[in-house]
């Protein structure tokens, strides 16, 4: 007789790369929340949790329906579009069975996954939290629990963080091979784009834009136009550094909504050597040049970050070095102060990090990061190497 599954009996289901939320009708893989129909759900939950037993098209059409006067091929139908939905994020879940029925794909023991591999992805994750100490602005961070954040694919290759404003552009903006990372808050608006090859980005766009009023843009269609790919991954050498060293490089463009005169930029560049696999040192610097300051100035520091992996995603707490060891923030100018009221980065800059903040990171392909800082409420991509 057919065994049936009901959501509060168990909410979640943790299979493989991916999370399974009954109640939310959601699959989570590498941070991207995905919404399902009830019949998809219905289906993945029989067959991941019983997932050594082969199961009939009659068997899913009765669970799955919750009737039988269906004809069965509604069955493999709905799972073509089921595995064309998951197969976009590399969730392999179902398997077929030739003359039987379908099976979830074995599963794996995460116990042996290669030690290397996930050595280098923690520190890949690390790198990409020192920039939020770059952007940081001062004030009391009093509560040390992280936000409940989520990446969600609004549209095709068009991501958002759970928490961002709602946005609204013209969908025919949008580029073929071109994914979008829209981040809206009240004083500021982060445009991340990768020109997708393959598993790789090969190049990224990164443009904030900062308001001094408390609302920004909800139409960002002419924002979109903006979106062109000129800085890609660097040319390298072959790298002898040990495998715990690692680098992470960005650019980013500035502009204000309220000032159509001000532009500006930073080129960032860290390294991360490892004391152990959730303990992480960062040495950072960064150069920015922006319309109110005639020249450049920079930045440099030292910090420690700590990892915790949450459903594919990490999440990182930043702290200054300034307790444990010698601690090094240094501005450095390289050229003066013209215009006070054409200067954005520089005030939110001027009196350095905050003690303690957390960051999200998702990891989106082999050489692309994207971050989102709690401090600032900014997100942007950047590029992974040795």
């Amino acid at each position: 007789m057919l065994k049936f599954f009901h959501v509060n009996k168990q909410r979640t289901i943790a299979y493989n790369n991916f999370t399974l939320h009954l109640d939310k009708k959601t699959i989570i893989s590498n941070g991207i929340t995905t919404h399902l129909t009830d019949i998809e759900v219905k289906i993945l939950s029989l067959l991941t949790q019983e997932h050594t037993k082969t199961f009939s098209k009659e068997e899913i059409l009765a669970c799955a329906w919750n009737s039988t006067d269906n004809y069965t091929s509604v069955v493999p139908q709905a799972i073509s579009l089921l595995r064309k939905k998951l197969h976009k994020h590399h969730i392999d879940a179902i398997e077929t069975v030739k003359g039987k029925g379908y099976k979830a794909t074995k599963k794996c023991d995460t116990s042996n996954i290669n030690k290397k591999t996930l050595f280098k992805l923690i520190i890949i994750m690390g790198l990409s939290i020192s920039i939020g100490y770059i952007l940081s602005i001062i004030a009391e961070n009093k509560d040390l629990t992280p936000e409940n954040q989520y990446l969600i694919e609004s549209l095709p290759n068009v991501y958002t963080p759970s928490n961002s404003l709602p946005i609204k552009f013209d969908h025919s903006e949008l580029k073929d091979n071109v994914a979008y990372y829209i981040n809206r808050q009240s004083r500021n608006l982060s445009i991340s784009a990768c020109l997708q090859k393959g598993n790789f980005c090969k190049a990224v766009y990164n443009k904030v834009y900062f308001t001094n009023s408390e609302n920004t843009h909800v139409d960002i269609s002419s924002f979109l136009k903006e979106v062109t790919f000129k800085y890609e991954p660097p040319k390298l050498l072959v790298a002898h550094q040990e495998d715990s060293e690692f680098k992470v490089e960005s650019s980013i463009c500035f502009a204000a909504l309220d000032n159509p005169e001000y532009s500006g930029h930073a080129y960032m560049y860290y390294d991360i050597k490892t004391e152990s696999t959730t303990k992480l040192l960062s040495e950072l610097s960064i150069y920015i040049t922006e319309s109110g300051y005639e020249g450049g100035y920079s930045f440099s520091s030292d910090l420690i970050i700590k990892l915790d992996k949450q459903d594919s995603k990490y999440t990182a707490l930043l702290n200054n070095i300034n307790e444990e060891r010698n601690f090094k923030v240094g501005r450095k100018h390289f050229g003066i102060i013209k215009d006070q009221t054409q200067l954005y980065a520089y005030p939110r800059l001027l009196n350095g990090p905050v003690k303690q903040f957390f960051a999200h990171i998702y990891p989106i392909n082999k050489n692309t990061n994207f971050t989102y800082f709690e401090d600032t409420s900014i997100s942007i991509l950047m590029f992974e190497h040795k």
